[in-house]
């Protein structure tokens, strides 16, 4: 009974070491989730970015018009007709006035939309455009453009472009 001192001391190193591995296995989950959200989040961003020729077309047609633009064929264009405008992927895009709307063709948000707004300050239709994604929060005075029809979750929009 020379070594009956060490079982506790086994006993306690093997606890130890299921609770290492226990929170090793709970942070790797948690990391998992985080990628995840964080990948759909950059995938609505590079969407969004995709389409800057097309909102400054949208920009450009109501500088010219004072109307905004009812669909894609309808827009006066800044620059030639053949020039196509190239969304992220082959993405199919759409124009309801003033609101473009992106649907993704790939990717794990394949079958969502998501919807830029432009928007102005009230009474001030000649003034800076700003533009907004997804529904918009509602701010004193900011008039958001035409329909919504966001379908992705509102957590992967980046809270300024709200």
């Amino acid at each position: 009974m020379r070594y009956d001192y060490l079982k506790p001391f086994f006993f306690q190193k093997t606890l130890d070491h299921l609770f290492s591995l226990t929170l090793i296995m709970i942070l790797l989950l948690l990391a998992l989730k985080a990628y995840r959200v964080t990948h759909q989040m950059v995938e609505v961003c590079a969407r969004v970015a995709s389409v800057d020729d097309l909102r400054l077309d949208v920009q450009y047609h109501y500088a010219q018009t004072g109307l905004w633009p009812k669909d894609l064929q309808s827009i006066i264009r800044s620059r030639p007709a053949e020039v196509a405008y190239n969304a992220f992927s082959g993405d199919e895009l759409s124009v309801a006035d003033g609101t473009i709307t992106i649907l993704p063709t790939i990717s794990s948000i394949k079958g969502e939309a998501v919807s830029l707004h432009p928007a102005v300050w009230g009474g001030n239709t000649t003034g800076p455009i700003s533009w907004v994604v997804g529904p918009g929060k509602p701010e004193n005075g900011r008039i958001v453009q035409g329909p919504d029809f966001t379908t992705v979750d509102q957590g992967l929009i980046p809270a300024d472009w709200k």
